[in-house]
């Protein structure tokens, strides 16, 4: 290991005395905190009524688009990797109250494997997940993620990549980690740094998110959904020594999934199914697609 990597392991963690403002001054060296906003800001000029159309669109061979927390996303279907996995776009789908599911089922003899990205690349910002599920009681084989990922074949394999991952990859003992935040470099000659952490919940509902400057990521998880974070579980602040090398500077599309690790079945061989509520996005002049959440 390098020295470049080990002083970027030494780096600091939030006590869990600092406040989520304190965390947000860190990153953004603003004189208040940024907070997600009580109410949908779209820009003027986006007359469809979403936020997603200000924003230049990759072109994307979608066969079911979903609109979700005011975003477009494409399902995936095929066979491929994380695992590998065989994935369908019936295993995602947004119910009447606007809520997404992701869903490991079951058909045939046959696993299948849910993972859904947005249409649109966002930069710089806040990104917040509201979960319902117990993310930290999930299969030792299956493996949720909340993340940014560059389009394919647009940038070096195990580059530019924002993570929260909750899963034992396949491991059964009740003393493995089951979450873990992971940055992947800007440039392929350099290694990912990750955290990797026990979550215990308290409940079923979580909130999970990270702040993205060009210096600095902030990670958080905490319980319930609150929009002042104010019981946080885990926090992390990645601030690397070169961080235009070890952090990505380029807009990226969010991805969900939910799979199986080296494509293995659930040890209980159950299906899983796991809830987003709402995905909030916060850019750095302001613009969100967020609600109000506290509950």
């Amino acid at each position: 290991m390098n020295k470049e990597i080990k002083i970027i392991l030494g780096m600091f963690f939030l006590g869990w005395s600092n406040t989520y403002s304190k965390a947000v001054d860190i990153i953004q060296n603003q004189k208040s905190p940024i907070l997600l906003d009580k109410k949908i800001l779209c820009p003027n000029q986006d007359r469809k009524g979403d936020c997603d159309s200000a924003i230049p669109q990759r072109s994307v061979n979608c066969k079911q688009p979903l609109f979700f927390s005011n975003l477009t996303w494409c399902a995936r279907d095929g066979f491929g990797s994380p695992g590998p996995n065989l994935w369908s776009s019936n295993n995602v789908w947004v119910d009447s109250k606007g809520w997404l599911h992701l869903k490991i089922i079951h058909n045939q003899g046959k696993w299948s494997c849910a993972e859904l990205y947005t249409t649109t690349s966002l930069g710089f910002g806040e990104y917040w997940f509201y979960i319902v599920g117990q993310v930290d009681q999930l299969d030792p084989n299956v493996i949720f993620g909340l993340f940014n990922y560059p389009p394919k074949d647009t940038e070096p394999a195990g580059t530019n990549e924002i993570d929260i991952e909750f899963s034992k990859w396949g491991i059964k003992s009740t003393a493995a980690s089951n979450s873990s935040y992971t940055v992947w470099p800007s440039i392929a000659e350099l290694n990912k740094t990750t955290l990797s952490y026990t979550l215990k919940l308290n409940g079923n509902y979580s909130t999970h998110g990270f702040i993205w400057s060009k210096n600095r990521i902030y990670y958080q998880s905490g319980n319930g959904h609150y929009e002042d974070y104010r019981y946080p579980i885990q926090n992390w602040v990645f601030s690397p020594p070169d961080p235009t090398k070890y952090i990505p500077q380029k807009p990226l599309p969010v991805h969900i999934n939910l799979w199986l690790n080296n494509g293995e079945p659930p040890t209980n061989g159950k299906e899983v199914e796991l809830i987003v509520k709402e995905f909030c996005y916060k850019s750095i002049d302001g613009q969100a697609n967020c609600k109000n959440n506290n509950q």
